[in-house]
């Protein structure tokens, strides 16, 4: 079996989380408050922090 990239390692488990958090919050929730939410219950690396700075600011 392929050994999964980094990124694809880190968009599952963002994306887990996001999901998990949305559907704790009623399906609906701001995007910068989301991803606070995600930092807060997720480890993620440096690499990881600075994609998503890129994408959610």
């Amino acid at each position: 079996m392929k050994a999964k990239s980094k990124s694809y390692i880190t968009s599952a488990k963002t994306m887990f989380a996001v999901l998990q958090i949305l559907k704790q919050n009623g399906g609906s929730m701001p995007i910068r408050i989301l991803m606070q939410e995600v930092e807060k219950n997720i480890e993620l690396s440096a690499w990881e922090k600075s994609i998503l700075e890129i994408y959610f600011g």
